[in-house]
């Protein structure tokens, strides 16, 4: 089992983790809730988990998470979880900037999405759970409310991330690009003035596109 699956089990042994659930025994998905006490087919008790995904109707981008916190709120956040080595782990005092962009092109994709569960779903913010990949970790307090056991002591570190759509703004225009090109077979217009251009020239496909 991944160290990111074993924190989700971990959270859902705390009743704490929502996504999809799928029983082992004959198959049934369990959407979007708590993982169950037993299958409501079969009443099997064993279950895989299985990211939910939303997937935004502006600029088509999906997006899997990790899992969905509920912390006795009408309302679920999003928990992206990345293990990360101990060293690194021990210097960690932020978000690596990877994690807060897609973290935050999570919340906007969820957003603008026509899924109904959305409503469930925090998209102002969200979470990010480092993990470490060896040892306990260092003290950390911000931890002690995820309730695990030695948490002043754990290998994880969280941080929240306030969604600011102006970060994602480049990759959702470039997706909407692509999207328009599926669409309609319409490349977008060239980012270059002409075929002359110092960066037109350097293309490493210029040599194969007829120029008249």
């Amino acid at each position: 089992v991944s160290q990111s699956r074993y924190v989700v089990n971990c959270f859902a042994d705390l009743d704490q983790a929502v996504g999809n659930w799928i029983c082992r025994n004959c198959g049934e998905l369990h959407q979007f809730r708590k993982r169950p006490n037993a299958c409501t087919n079969c009443s099997g008790k064993a279950f895989k988990y299985d990211e939910y995904r939303f997937k935004s109707e502006q600029s088509d981008i999906s997006c899997g998470i990790d899992f969905f916190w509920d912390n006795n709120t009408l309302v679920h956040t999003v928990v992206e979880v990345k293990t990360i080595g101990p060293e690194d782990f021990k210097a960690l005092e932020a978000p690596l900037a990877e994690h807060s962009v897609r973290t935050n092109l999570y919340l906007r994709s969820i957003a603008e999405s026509d899924d109904e569960l959305k409503n469930h779903v925090r998209t102002d913010i969200g979470k990010i759970l480092y993990v470490s990949k060896g040892g306990f970790g260092c003290k950390d307090e911000t931890v002690v409310k995820w309730r695990f056991r030695d948490a002043k002591f754990s290998p994880f570190k969280e941080f929240t991330i306030s969604r600011n759509d102006a970060i994602t703004e480049p990759y959702v225009k470039k997706a909407l690009q692509l999207k328009i090109f599926i669409e309609t077979g319409v490349l977008p217009p060239r980012l270059c003035p002409n075929i002359l251009a110092k960066r037109a020239c350097n293309c490493p496909m210029a040599k194969y596109r007829d120029w008249e």
